[in-house]
């Protein structure tokens, strides 16, 4: 797990309004570039549990006073629901995307086989090419460690949401960053709260464990899998939920 140990406060200043892109480093994806396609996990139904899930949802941050809740909800790098605004957290490659679904689990010997049930792992082709703001190594006003640290799941993603909200502005398409469980890349895609088909088309849905098994032929070094009738207890250690995309995993629309 990433935690930044240079910083007693988490160097996550956002970009001002006056900030020009050329600052930043910037990352294309989409056709032509290193990351033609992303892929994102989510639950195969619908609540109804007949109708199937569509992947393309950008999911939303919520304040204490919208959501209803005691704390703020959404992803890492959600954008803001009351204004409308989403995020479609993906990973770079099959392998991220499990392993956020596993959450911690991805650095243990053993994970539960029942995260991987009723959960579909969707490869989505980019539409068109987007303009990342690439969070990987440090830039202005922050620090890359800081920005992918665990802390901030405690912290309700206050900051790094802010700083989300700060990059759409600024003209940013999105962002790339390592994975709080290290290892792993994700990419965040700006785009309206819900359903949105104007970045991504969907090249295919397959089950969880089915990319599971791919990821653990390839030797990607995930955890086996072990049974629900098997007690906890025998399992080493039992992990909190991490992930960086949060509550965001199962999301179908904006909480209201």
């Amino acid at each position: 797990m990433i935690t930044c140990g240079n910083h007693t406060e988490p160097l996550v200043v956002p970009p001002s309004a006056g900030a020009s892109l050329s600052q930043y480093k910037c990352v294309l994806v989409g056709p032509g570039t290193d990351f033609p396609v992303l892929h994102r996990m989510h639950s195969t139904y619908d609540s109804d549990g007949t109708t199937l899930r569509n992947p393309l949802f950008y999911s939303s941050a919520w304040t204490p006073e919208d959501a209803g809740y005691d704390d703020y909800a959404g992803g890492r790098y959600n954008l803001p629901g009351s204004k409308g605004q989403g995020t479609c957290n993906t990973g770079a490659s099959p392998v991220a995307a499990i392993r956020e679904l596993l959450d911690t689990y991805a650095k243990e010997e053993f994970a539960p086989s029942s995260l991987l049930e009723g959960v579909k792992v969707s490869t989505l082709r980019l539409k068109r090419r987007l303009r990342l703001l690439d969070v990987r190594t440090d830039g202005p006003g922050y620090c890359a460690k800081c920005m992918s640290d665990v802390r901030h799941r405690d912290w309700g993603y206050r900051m790094t949401q802010a700083w989300a909200e700060a990059a759409r502005e600024l003209g940013f398409d999105g962002i790339i960053s390592t994975s709080t469980l290290e290892d792993t890349v994700n990419v965040y895609i700006f785009g309206p709260a819900g359903i949105y088909e104007g970045d991504f088309e969907v090249e295919e849905s397959r089950d969880a464990l089915v990319v599971y098994r791919e990821c653990q032929a390839q030797g990607m070094g995930l955890p086996a899998l072990f049974e629900e009738t098997e007690e906890l207890e025998e399992v080493q250690g039992t992990p909190s939920l991490v992930s960086d995309f949060s509550d965001a995993l199962h999301a179908t629309m904006p909480l209201t």
